[in-house]
């Protein structure tokens, strides 16, 4: 079939014009749109794959044709198809080579025309299912080359687009907070970096949509702006200033004014018609948070202003309002709300902002100062915004722009105040010292003279004067405050189960018949002490977790120490022994486990029985004999000894009840009729005879914020005069005790 040459010829002509139209195109569009994403777009375009298979199968099948080949098989009545069936082979593979190129030759058209390419992205973005978002990230490659060309038409085209996006994403994130894909983000660093080193103003309109938020932050209808959100505008925000581009700064400040009326305007109250109860209460409070948030970002961006000093956008934040008479929605009107935020960013105990640099970082600011340095900043811009109040001038009876704030409720929240208005003056003191930063904001006028003259107070009086008033209102209501008679019931049940615990443990050793005469004998009295009444308020100024126990077991320590003390007194033989001879020495005295028993203080019995490994001795006794250990003592006098005496010899321990006139005196409350233990808590400003008799032992010391706390019980521990108690004390070399006694030296117990 010499018409086969035709289709050889066709396909050696597209052969020669297609290949180095493909090296062409790849090479131009790498060139044309700086986007690798886009030249491996158009390398997985079908058009391309099936024109380069359909060439390759020409090819081939003109070298099948070339070759002549013999039938492999035989059909009867179509040996003329069989015998031709190569060139039909060139004939179909040749056709459909002349289609796909003319699709090929289509789709180049496609990706050289930038308004039909771009549609074709934008098609293919809806309608695929991208889930690696390849397409929205080659129209962010066009955007950014469109940016450089100063096209606005395609900008105009990606910015409706992109809106159009940034929308869809929101209405999916319902009920939660709004988080776009990260290419989201992306392509708004990247247009924000580009725009800010074109430096024209022809596409003014991508800044308003790029760092000035309007695709991330337009029409949020109730939807939340996630932290992920606000790290990005931090983080354009931080890129606007970098190239000194204040005018985006101000379109974000715009949008941010827009954002915080309208989309994140308060919650009013709903009512039931029937119960007349709040029911949206949670949305009221969520909506408040999200607002203190927002005002938080504001706030850190005023830091961050200040940290680079751009004044003059400064000045530009603080004139933007959108009503007469001014309103301004991201700066404060009070001082109250300067103060609350000031102390809520000086954040002296690390509470809010531990590390503050994760959610807001200043440029050249890392390591450990970092986050001391941005707070400070901050800090300071709230201190501008101090003496942004003397500019405003009240058109409502209402508005008192340098009244004192109010005083916090708590102790605690008044003491932190208290600690750090004298850092807010330092801070007002370096902005009145910067006269550059005054001049731009013209606050230059606030001066003592022009105070007087208008009757202003001075910033310096101000905050003394608010100082004053917090500490006056501070031991207010320390004298004042209200004992906690849930904490009173708390510190007597410690109480009770501390000592009641303690007594318990010496009934081990307490003689059951009753010492009437000829007996020595030791007191031991509770506890009277003036402690701070805070610590029993509930409106207090610092949290004291143990102070419901910590007087008990004082208590509790000192009692086990008197009657360590009275067996030391008691004692009729002590002998200084190493520690591998001491139950050599108790072998010795020829003691029974009928009559006798060994009390011990201190001592421990594991190393003497795994490690010295004394035969006979458990935690319990040795060889029969009782020993009762107990780890309290007066470790100088008894520590790591061994007492041992008669039963009958033991003290007898009597818990005498408290006199009458004591009780009706320090107001004492019986808490355990056993032990006969008594307490009580006494408000010394409330108790003016007490408070009398004891200021004297005080006197620097206003004793109207203290109460008197007592606790009360009277045990006296007798001892017949004439016992035998035998001490045995083990050797330590860190301890003077006197001259080493040996075993032989132990002699046995008469009687």
């Amino acid at each position: 079939m010499d018409e086969i040459s035709i289709y050889i010829q066709i396909v050696v002509a597209i052969l020669g014009v297609a290949y180095p139209i493909l090296l062409q195109v790849v090479a131009s569009l790498d060139e044309k749109y700086s986007s690798i994403l886009i030249v491996e777009l158009f390398n997985s375009e079908r058009a391309k794959k099936f024109f380069v298979a359909f060439l390759i199968s020409a090819l081939l099948s003109i070298l099948i044709w070339t070759l002549k080949l013999s039938p492999i098989v035989t059909i009867d009545g179509f040996d003329f198809f069989v015998e031709n069936s190569a060139s039909y082979l060139v004939i179909i593979t040749t056709v459909l080579l002349v289609v796909s190129f003319f699709c090929f030759v289509n789709k180049i058209l496609v990706y050289y025309t930038p308004t039909k390419f771009l549609r074709y992205l934008m098609d293919n973005h809806v309608t695929k299912n991208d889930v690696e978002l390849r397409y929205f990230k080659a129209i962010t490659d066009i955007l950014i080359q469109s940016i450089k060309q100063q096209n606005e038409t395609i900008a105009q085209t990606i910015s409706k687009f992109m809106s159009e996006e940034f929308r869809k994403q929101r209405e999916q994130s319902s009920n939660q907070a709004v988080e776009y894909p990260y290419a989201y983000y992306e392509i708004i660093e990247k247009a924000t970096e580009e725009l800010a080193l074109v430096g024209n103003k022809k596409l003014a309109f991508l800044e308003d949509c790029t760092v000035g938020g309007r695709w991330l932050l337009s029409d949020l209808n109730d939807h939340e702006i996630s932290e992920k959100t606000y790290r990005w505008l931090w983080r354009n925000l931080i890129m606007a200033l970098k190239y000194e581009k204040d005018d985006m700064v101000m379109y974000y400040w715009q949008r941010a004014n827009n954002v915080f009326d309208y989309d994140l305007a308060a919650i009013m109250p709903e009512c039931s018609e029937k119960t007349f109860e709040e029911i949206n209460h949670g949305a009221i409070l969520n909506r408040e948070d999200e607002r203190k948030r927002f005002l938080e970002f504001q706030y850190a961006l005023g830091g961050l202003l200040m940290y680079k000093e751009r004044y003059n956008c400064l000045t530009r934040i603080f004139r933007y309002t959108l009503s007469v008479p001014p309103k301004y929605e991201l700066l404060p009107d009070t001082i109250d709300e300067i103060f609350n935020t000031y102390i809520r960013f000086r954040d002296p105990f690390e509470r809010n902002y531990p590390f503050i640099t994760d959610r807001y970082y200043f440029p050249e600011q890392e390591g450990l100062n970092a986050d001391g340095i941005i707070k400070k900043w901050i800090c300071k811009y709230i201190a501008l915004l101090f003496l942004r109040q003397y500019t405003i001038h009240p058109h409502l009876i209402t508005m008192k722009p340098l009244a004192i704030p109010s005083i916090p409720e708590t102790q605690r929240e008044k003491r932190i105040w208290i600690d750090n208005v004298d850092y807010f003056k330092l801070l007002v003191n370096e902005v009145l010292g910067n006269p550059k930063l005054l001049s731009s904001l013209g606050l230059e006028f606030i001066t003592p003279s022009w105070c007087e003259e208008n009757q202003k107070p001075q910033p310096y009086e101000l905050l003394d004067t608010l100082k004053k008033r917090l500490t006056e209102e501070f031991e207010k209501t320390q004298i004042g405050q209200e004992i906690s008679q849930e904490k009173v019931k708390r510190f007597n049940e410690s109480t009770n189960n501390i000592l009641s615990e303690t007594i318990r443990l010496y009934c081990k050793i307490n003689n059951p018949e009753r010492i009437e005469s000829e007996y020595d004998h030791w007191f031991f009295r509770g506890l009277r002490v003036t402690i701070d009444k805070s610590a029993l308020a509930d409106n207090q100024d610092a949290s004291i977790s143990n102070y419901d126990s910590f007087f008990a077991k004082s208590i509790s320590d000192d009692y086990q120490r008197a009657i360590s003390e009275t067996l030391f007194f008691k004692k009729t033989k002590s002998y200084l022994l190493k520690h591998e001879e001491v139950f050599s020495a108790v072998d010795r005295l020829k003691i029974d486990n009928e009559n006798y028993l060994i009390v011990g203080f201190r001592n421990n019995l594991s190393y003497y029985i795994k490690t010295l490994g004394v035969r006979g001795l458990t935690e319990e006794s040795y060889k029969g004999v009782d020993i009762i250990s107990y780890p309290v003592c007066n470790n100088e006098l008894v520590g790591g000894s061994f007492f041992v005496l008669r039963k009958s010899d033991l003290p007898q321990i009597i818990y005498n009840r408290i006199d009458d006139a004591e009780i009706e005196k320090y107001l004492l409350n019986l808490i355990n009729e056993t032990f006969n233990l008594y307490t009580s808590i006494v408000d010394l400003n409330q108790s003016l005879d007490l408070l009398k008799e004891i200021a004297p032992t005080a006197p620097e010391k206003d004793l109207r914020k203290s109460v008197l706390l007592n606790i009360s019980f009277l045990a006296e521990i007798r001892w017949k005069k004439n016992v035998e108690v035998i001490q045995i004390s083990s050797y330590s070399k860190y301890r003077e005790r006197g001259l080493l006694n040996k075993v032989i030296d132990v002699k046995a117990i008469q009687g």
